[in-house]
This record gives structure tokens, C-alpha cells and sequence, in this order.
């Protein structure tokens, strides 16, 4: 369960003195096959674990762990599971919060935004955890996001203050048209 999990990651923090060390010893975890949403959610609380871990930007931080954790975070967000869903986005916004570059910031501002499009579920969180991402990082506030998935067709483009404050003004009931 989540407590024993907690337990477990925090001991093993403990016995670490480095990040990169922590991320040793937890990386067979994230390279473990397997994405059914129970495993899923233990990989994306080990690699939370990770991101709280490190004083900066973790994917970019890692060397070849980070690829890992980059994929591992992709098939996150593309879960069936709603649950898995919001882990991922909740790593990705840790990742852009910690941030120093604004490329990294950015990214993970739009991910979350684009993702609020799609997750009916996971919009209240997604949301806000980008109006948290844009507090600490408010010169992200013009990155252009496309209001399509496939980036071929012609789709509408807007600020992510303008899309975020669409929400505020419009509501979750008329954010579908």
C-alpha cells in the first residue's frame, strides 16, 4: 500500500548519500516491465520519491536514468487508470516547480494543460497544479498551446493564461465546446 511504500522509499532515501545514489537503487524499479495500475502507481511513487529527492530539475539531472523516468512518466499520462493518471501529472509538475530552466518549465506547463483537455477525470488537479506551476514559473505564462492532439490539422492556438483563465471564466460545464 501507499504507507508501506512511503516507509520503504524513505528508508532507502535515508541509507543514500547521493540523489544519483537513490536513483540506483530504485531504478531497476522504474525499468521493471509491467503497467498494470497498481505497479504503475509504485513506479510513478518511486520516481516522485526521485524528484523530491533532488534539489533541481530531475529528468534533465539524471544521465540515463532520466530516459527511463522520462518514458515511465509518457506511459504515465497516457494510463487507462485515472489514479495513474494523476501520479504522472503530479511528478511532472514536482519536476517543472523544481526547475531552473524555462525550456523544462514550460514543458511540463504544457503538458499539463494539454492534459486537462483530454482528462475529464483529472481536470480539477490538472488545473491547479498548472496555476501552481505558473505562480512559481509566471514567465511561462505565453507558451502556445494547440487545442488538437494531432499536430497536423489546423488547430487553435492560445497562451496557457489565456486557456487557464478560460476555465476560471467559462467553466468546467462549457470547456468541452
Amino acid at each position: 500500500d501507499e504507507a508501506t511504500a512511503r516507509t520503504a522509499l524513505g528508508l532507502l532515501k535515508e541509507s543514500c548519500s547521493t540523489v544519483v545514489d537513490f536513483a540506483d537503487c530504485v531504478g531497476c524499479l522504474l525499468e521493471h516491465e509491467g503497467s498494470g495500475p497498481g505497479e504503475m502507481c509504485r513506479k510513478l511513487q518511486a520516481c516522485l520519491a526521485l524528484q523530491k529527492a533532488s534539489a533541481g530539475d530531475l529528468i534533465a539531472g539524471l544521465g540515463s536514468t532520466g530516459s527511463s523516468i522520462a518514458t515511465l512518466l509518457e506511459r504515465g499520462m497516457k494510463h487507462a487508470d485515472a489514479a495513474c493518471r494523476a501520479r504522472a501529472a503530479n511528478v511532472m509538475l514536482q519536476a517543472g516547480l523544481h526547475s531552473r530552466e524555462r525550456d523544462a518549465s514550460d514543458a511540463a506547463l504544457s503538458v499539463l494543460c494539454r492534459s486537462a483537455l483530454y482528462d475529464g477525470e483529472n481536470r480539477p488537479f490538472l488545473l491547479s497544479a498548472a496555476w501552481d506551476l505558473l505562480l512559481v514559473h509566471p514567465s511561462s505564462s505565453s507558451v502556445t498551446i494547440r487545442s488538437s492532439r494531432d499536430s497536423s490539422t489546423d488547430a487553435e492556438e492560445t497562451t496557457v493564461l489565456a486557456f487557464l483563465l478560460g476555465f476560471l471564466r467559462f467553466g468546467e460545464e462549457d470547456s468541452s465546446e
